[in-house]
């Protein structure tokens, strides 16, 4: 549970901003399986455990998307965000203890990780300076998703099956077109009796090599948006994305 201020500017569809008793929860944590309790949705109680184990009844009052927050699927826990009250009457303490920024340059600046570790060291200086303390630093690799490594090693994975399912399928176009060849060798003998040349005949051949194509492209790229479209979704919805 995060405590936030309140923000006028707010404006998310179908959701207020959390006042006393209320928690807004990250939208990934509605969808994800045994993470909260089934069938909760927007306008329900949620029940929750303060610092000291007693029991807090708190109301949904909307779902919102924390794009630095990981999924509640891949994490197996959800995020809410309360005002300073409620998170006070659930034992937090009415401080902050996390500071995000946002570093503003040229692209290339925001995509120099140096540069960006020097802003980020620079406002830790100003936060000690100020009296606080400043337990960590944390600079994510710029233009790089949290699990980057990941996905990569998936994209790894697949691009080796998907070409050995190309070649496999070619394979199978040889073997389809020999044996009606070799069905068909007294027709072939037929027409080359009452003047067909060879380059028609290899050119019929590869009209049904290309007849062939087009019906498996036919069947082929509806199957692979769709099954390409669900594992998009199925790998996003781990990332948040």
């Amino acid at each position: 549970v995060y405590a936030v201020a309140g923000n006028p500017g707010f404006g998310a569809e179908r959701t207020a901003w959390p006042e006393k008793n209320e928690i807004v929860l990250e939208r990934s944590g509605l969808t994800a399986q045994d993470v909260l309790p089934e069938g909760l949705q927007v306008g329900d109680e949620l029940r929750l455990l303060s610092v000291n184990d007693r029991e807090r009844m708190i109301r949904v009052t909307g779902a919102v998307y924390d794009p630095n927050g990981f999924s509640a699927r891949f994490s197996g826990t959800a995020s809410g965000y309360v005002d300073y009250d409620t998170f006070e009457r659930l034992g937090g303490e009415r401080a902050y203890d996390q500071i995000t920024l946002r570093v503003n340059g040229t692209p290339e600046q925001q995509l120099d990780k140096d540069y960006i570790t020097g802003v980020a060291n620079a406002a830790a200086d100003k936060i000690e300076k100020a009296g606080y303390t400043v337990r960590r630093v944390q600079v994510p690799d710029p233009g790089r998703l949290a699990l980057q490594d990941l996905f990569d090693a998936l994209a790894l994975l697949l691009t080796p099956l998907g070409l050995l399912a190309l070649l496999l399928s070619g394979f199978l176009v040889i073997n389809t077109i020999s044996a009606l060849m070799a069905q068909q060798v007294r027709q072939i003998g037929v027409m080359k009796a009452i003047g067909g040349r060879r380059g028609q005949i290899v050119i019929m051949y590869l009209g049904a090599v290309l007849l062939y194509s087009v019906a498996a492209l036919v069947v082929a790229v509806p199957l692979t948006v769709v099954v390409a479209g669900g594992l998009a979704a199925f790998l996003g919805s781990f990332i948040n994305v």
